[in-house]
């Protein structure tokens, strides 16, 4: 992509002479991984195998790489990303063997900012900043120590190898942001920030995904913020429910409806239908045929089920 906008993007197997997958644009909430650039043998500078001269908002930036046709460049720079700005986004396992480096980031000349990223386990560094200015890079994950407010630690996230960029259970990035720069909502659509430490302060999380605790119910109404999380409905107001709005019947048919979420890339919601005939007796719920494991649109659904058998309660679920 040149010179565009893009949102809920995945830019992905790209080869380009400079931004292997992206140069001169804006993109939120987007996937960028397993770009390259790749000048022909001749050319030296090499720059950017994820993004160049852009800036990034909930994204990931992963597995991209600048090569010279299988060599190592002499002068490249900037495995994931170049002279570019990124906030919350996870950039890891990019790579740029040679040259001078930032296999994460590279910036120079005061070009391009880096807050509440994870910027980790890239080839060869994680971070180049030519001017060394400290400003450029805030309450990011990295090693070694760079910038101000700077988490050196492993980032603990769920599996990266299997493209799962959430942070895990334990994870030194929750909480562990910079209110300044947080974003309404994070890659999965989890309202942000939130208090994923349970210290009852609401911080966002380094990285592209929000943690929701499951020890936390921030607005009180007897769901945990994972379980709202998963449900795709705010964890701060208890207004905001998983539930049937509207109901119609015709004959022995009844059809509702519920607002959906697509949840994004990794953690897609899937839907289904449950039934009970005496809910009163305290009898299980079972899955209604044709029912289940309905994904997620991020729009309203519809069901319609056959309702002869009498005295049928109805209601929906929802998983990752």
């Amino acid at each position: 992509a040149s010179d565009s906008s893009l949102m809920r993007c995945v830019v992905s197997g790209n080869t380009g002479l400079t931004g292997g997958g992206m140069d001169s644009c804006v993109a939120s909430d987007c996937i960028i991984v397993s770009n390259k650039c790749d000048w022909p043998g001749w050319h030296n500078y090499n720059s950017a195998g994820g993004a160049m001269l852009s800036t990034l908002s909930n994204c990931v930036v992963a597995f991209n790489r600048v090569t010279i046709s299988g060599i190592t460049p002499q002068h490249s720079y900037g495995g994931g990303l170049a002279y570019s700005s990124a906030y919350n986004c996870t950039i890891i396992s990019n790579s740029c063997p040679g040259g001078y480096g930032g296999g994460g980031v590279f910036n120079n000349g005061g070009v391009g900012l880096s807050v509440n990223c994870i910027i980790y386990g890239n080839d060869f560094d994680n971070v180049n900043v030519s001017d060394t200015l400290s400003n450029q890079v805030v309450n990011c994950c990295t090693t070694p120590a760079f910038g101000s407010n700077c988490v050196v630690a492993v980032p603990m996230l769920v599996d990266p190898a299997a493209g799962d960029f959430r942070l895990a259970a334990g994870s030194p990035c929750i909480d562990a942001g910079t209110n300044s720069y947080a974003p309404a909502k994070d890659l999965d659509g989890v309202t942000s920030p939130l208090d994923g430490n349970n210290d009852g302060i609401a911080r966002v999380d380094i990285g592209a995904y929000e943690y929701a605790s499951p020890l936390v119910d921030a607005d009180q109404d007897g769901m945990s913020d994972q379980d709202e999380a998963v449900a795709g409905t705010n964890p701060g107001d208890s207004g905001s429910l998983l539930r049937i709005t509207s109901m119609n019947s015709r004959g022995s048919s009844l059809t509702f409806s519920w607002p959906s979420v697509d949840g994004g890339y990794v953690a897609k919601r899937y839907y289904g239908v449950v039934c009970n005939s005496n809910i009163l007796s305290g009898s299980s719920w079972g899955s209604v045929l044709g029912s289940v494991n309905m994904p997620g649109t991020g729009f309203m659904m519809t069901y319609t089920t056959d309702t002869s058998s009498p005295n049928l309660s109805f209601r929906v679920t929802v998983r990752h």
